[in-house]
């Protein structure tokens, strides 16, 4: 499946060889301390692992990506489940507290 940075790289004539691909960013930047590879991810998830591993760095990518926009989903059984609210405000508050930090 082609994402944004593809399409984004097909626009110059490129293409990345993707040797990955994982569901969390938490582990790929463990992983990246012991290759020589590069990790596209969202700059608060690359800051994270930057301040936590002196060996990490954060490279402009040399493509102009957009924002992204991160949205919660979830079924209609479980709108009113008091835990799973409680859930879904806690991210939204955490993800807004991030978005006015940058």
């Amino acid at each position: 499946m082609k994402g944004l940075v593809d399409q984004k790289l097909a626009e110059l004539g490129r293409e990345r060889s993707i040797v990955a691909g994982l569901s969390s960013f938490i582990v790929p930047t463990r992983l990246l301390t012991a290759t020589r590879w590069l990790l596209t991810c969202l700059r608060s998830i690359a800051e994270q692992a930057t301040a936590l591993d002196d060996n990490l760095v954060i490279l402009e990518p040399p493509l102009d990506l957009p924002n992204v926009q991160v949205m919660q989903i979830w079924h209609e059984r479980t709108d009113a489940d008091p835990m799973r609210r409680w859930l879904r405000n806690t991210i939204q508050e955490v993800l807004q507290r991030v978005c006015r930090e940058h």
